[in-house]
């Protein structure tokens, strides 16, 4: 039985910056910001712009469509600039953890070939041993977020690559070549040995944000709070897809602190954060006063199971308005699920299908169950699909049942509502946006 979502909705045949910003309406109002400093921050308009010298700076680099550039940097306003700004010269986003050290980053540039990398100047002590005889401190763009950045000799400083002028970004109308171009390789963390990274097309990000689009209008000023990671999926579609697509002021933590945290949704009056369990239990831990969050309307939580106990402890601390939404999603394909934007939802389900995204459920010997409520292996197949595992042609045929995406998780669908209850015990290296 293929369970389907409630609308399916047409894909642009589009380049992702295109898509994202060809329709903003106000190009004036504050996007993202610096949730430490609110003096640093960015319009669309100057987003729009930076984005455009930074393409003109890596091609003059000597960037050629298809190289693919590591970014191993924390959260920044400057983050999605330059992740826009690579894929928009034509090259592909290499999310980098930055608690990386040298070994596990010989491992991502050893899978990824990056013909450049920016790096935070702290961080690269780090990683040094890996960047010899792989990239050239020519290929290396240092960056700082600090007023008296550390001088590192022979690197070249990222700002260089703002003194070319501005070139446009690659454009496209065509649904192949949408289909083809590769715009980010995003590791999935796995369950045993190094990770592999999921490459990713510009169609599949056009279809990640048109499934994350609804069509209610808010009855409240939207603004979010951002920590998560810029480098995994999850914490990206916030500051690239609502922010620019939706409009949605965003300001920008470098990293979680708990007391940080909370401090900024109260002082912004922030309506959304992105979490996971670990945040919210972080924030329960605390035993801080309703009022602190407040503001709170909606928390949208991925990364792993949510528990009944934790869900109620949170909705303890939460204005009654406020609602927890699950969202179960895997760096292969994108968010998958998400419980409604207006419906509170404490049957433990992670949600109903987005649009486009159809799912099954199978048994052990693979075959397909025709009834609700049954438990198996989920399945899902959608526009959002990664291309596969880059480079690894075995794992990637592994990985899919025809053209179903093997998600490794378990649990059934009934009335609409899908339901995670564990995983198999063949493990296939997905993860759920961690």
């Amino acid at each position: 039985m293929v369970f389907e979502p409630s609308e399916y909705r047409a894909i642009p045949p589009t380049d992702f910056l295109s898509w994202l910003f060809d329709g903003v309406v106000d190009l004036e109002k504050d996007i993202l910001i610096d949730a430490v400093d609110d003096q640093n921050r960015l319009n669309t308009r100057q987003a729009v712009s930076l984005v455009r010298r930074i393409i003109a700076g890596l091609r003059a680099a000597g960037l050629r469509p298809g190289d693919a550039v590591c970014v191993h940097v924390f959260n920044h306003v400057l983050y999605p600039i330059i992740y826009f700004a690579i894929i928009g010269a034509g090259g592909i986003f290499v999310g980098s953890n930055p608690a990386y050290k040298a070994s596990e980053m010989s491992h991502l540039l050893t899978i990824t070939r990056p013909t450049f990398i920016v790096v935070e100047d702290n961080l690269l002590a780090d990683i040094l041993p890996s960047l010899q005889g792989v990239i050239s401190p020519s290929c290396t763009f240092i960056f700082s977020v600090d007023a008296e950045p550390i001088v590192v000799e022979g690197y070249r400083w990222w700002s260089s690559l703002l003194c070319h002028g501005e070139q446009d970004w690659i454009r496209f109308e065509d649904a192949r070549r949408a289909k083809s171009t590769i715009a980010t390789y995003l590791s999935t963390s796995g369950t045993t040995g190094l990770p592999k990274v999921a490459a990713t097309s510009h169609y599949a990000l056009v279809a990640a944000g048109v499934s994350m689009q609804h069509s209610n209008s808010e009855y409240f000023q939207v603004s979010q709070l951002i920590c998560l990671p810029l480098f995994h999926a999850f914490g990206a579609s916030f500051v690239q897809i609502s922010a620019f697509r939706h409009g949605t002021r965003t300001y920008i933590m470098r990293r979680f602190d708990s007391e940080v945290f909370t401090s900024m949704v109260d002082r912004y009056n922030i309506t959304d954060i992105a979490a996971v369990p670990a945040l919210l239990a972080n924030i329960v831990k605390q035993k801080i006063s309703p009022l602190v969050i407040g503001s709170l309307r909606r928390v949208w939580c991925a990364g792993a199971p949510l528990s009944s106990a934790l869900r109620d402890a949170m909705y303890g601390l939460l204005h009654e308005e406020a609602i927890i939404s699950q969202v179960w999603g895997l760096t292969e394909f994108g968010r998958i699920t998400s419980s409604g934007w207006d419906t509170k939802d404490r049957s433990g389900s992670v949600g109903s299908l987005l649009s486009n995204v159809e799912a099954r459920v199978v048994d052990e010997q693979g075959s397909e169950i025709s009834d609700q409520g049954v438990h198996g292996e989920l399945q899902v197949r959608g526009p959002s699909l990664m291309n596969g595992y880059f480079n690894r042609a075995a794992d990637t045929a592994k990985a899919f049942d025809g053209d179903w995406l093997r998600t490794g998780d378990l649990g059934y669908i009934k009335q609409g509502n899908v339901y995670i209850s564990g995983r198999l015990k063949v493990l296939l290296d997905l993860v759920l946006l961690r």
